[in-house]
C-alpha cells in the first residue's frame, strides 16, 4: 500500500505492511511553512530530510518535540525551500552526518553547508545513486541522481531516495521533476 504525503511540490512515498504501521519507527512532516522538513526515526536515532525555507522553523519543531540530535541530516538539493535552516541545525544540534547529492558539493549553498558541518566535526556524505548508507540505524538506498545529469531543472538532480525504519519503506522524493522520474 503507498500512501502519498504531498508537502508542496515535494512529496515523500509511505509503503505501509498489510497490518498497518509497525511499532519502533516514527515519520513527522514537520511545519515549516514553506518547503519540506521530514523527520524519521528509528532504533538509533532521527534523520532529518531537509529543513524548509525558514531558519528558525526546522529547529523549533524540533525542540518541541525534544530532538536534541540527528543521526543525519539529509539535503535533498540546495534550493532554498529545503537548505534555509540547515546551517542553524548545524550549529545548534549534535549532527553525526550530512548527506547531500554529489552533483551539488560545489554549490556555493553546500559550500557554506560543508564549512558549517566541517567546524562541527560532521562527517559529510555526498551520495549518488547506488550508494547504500545507514542513517539512525535505517538502510537508506540512494535511487537519484547518478554521477552526472544532464542540464535541465536544479530539481532534477534532486536526491531520491528510499529509507526503511521499522519494516516501513519510505521514499523521498526532494523536487524531482519528469525529465528526472524517467
Amino acid at each position: 500500500q503507498l500512501l502519498p504525503a504531498f508537502h508542496g511540490i515535494s512529496s515523500v512515498w509511505v509503503a505501509l505492511p498489510a497490518r498497518g504501521v509497525p511499532a519502533g519507527g516514527e515519520v513527522r512532516l514537520l511545519p515549516v511553512n514553506e518547503g519540506m522538513a521530514v523527520l524519521v526515526g528509528g532504533d538509533s536515532g532521527w534523520v532529518l530530510f531537509d529543513t524548509g525555507r525558514s531558519s528558525t522553523a526546522a529547529a523549533r519543531a524540533l525542540a518541541a518535540l525534544r530532538v536534541r540530535t540527528l543521526a543525519a541530516l539529509v539535503v535533498t538539493h540546495l534550493d532554498a525551500d529545503h537548505t534555509g535552516g540547515a546551517v542553524r541545525l548545524l550549529e545548534r544540534l549534535r549532527v553525526g552526518a550530512l548527506v547531500y547529492p554529489r552533483l551539488a558539493a560545489d554549490h556555493p549553498e553546500a559550500l557554506a553547508l560543508r564549512r558549517t558541518a566541517r567546524a562541527r566535526g560532521v562527517v559529510e556524505r555526498p551520495v549518488t545513486a547506488g550508494t547504500r548508507v545507514e542513517l539512525g540505524g535505517m538502510p537508506c538506498d540512494v535511487l537519484w541522481p547518478p554521477r552526472e545529469v544532464a542540464a535541465g531543472s536544479d530539481n532534477d538532480a534532486s536526491l531520491v531516495v528510499r529509507i526503511r525504519a521499522a519494516g516501513v519503506a519510505l521514499l523521498v522524493t526532494g523536487d524531482i521533476e519528469r525529465a528526472g522520474e524517467a
